[in-house]
């Protein structure tokens, strides 16, 4: 008879071990909901206008350091930046991931 009571209360306890665990779940799916719309918003803003932007560590590489540019498109995934490159003498766009934007900074003045 103990055992079935001893079942019993172990059950209870997987049962709420589950519940916890998808509220965390939700918990943090909803963070990131937050945190998308915020960068969201920051994008919808600055499009057009001059920013400077700062990447994660593994793509800073790629973008010369301090570049002015501006946000031409952006989707759900990825936005286009375009800048000019000082060496080619040109206009680039490049395209960059949306979760490997840590800023943006917006310029007031361009002075060269």
């Amino acid at each position: 008879m103990e055992w079935v009571f001893y079942m019993g209360i172990l059950f209870c306890l997987f049962d709420i071990q589950g519940k916890l665990n998808k509220l965390t779940k939700k918990e943090e799916k909803n963070d990131k909901k937050k945190n998308n719309f915020k960068i969201d918003m920051m994008i919808k803003d600055c499009l057009g206008k001059d920013i400077k932007i700062e990447m994660s560590d593994d793509v800073n590489f790629f973008i010369e350091f301090g570049v002015v540019g501006r946000i031409v498109d952006y989707d759900k995934e990825r936005f286009v930046f375009r800048y000019y490159h000082q060496s080619k003498k040109k206009y680039v766009k490049q395209y960059f991931r949306i979760k490997d934007l840590k800023s943006i900074d917006e310029v007031k003045d361009i002075s060269k």
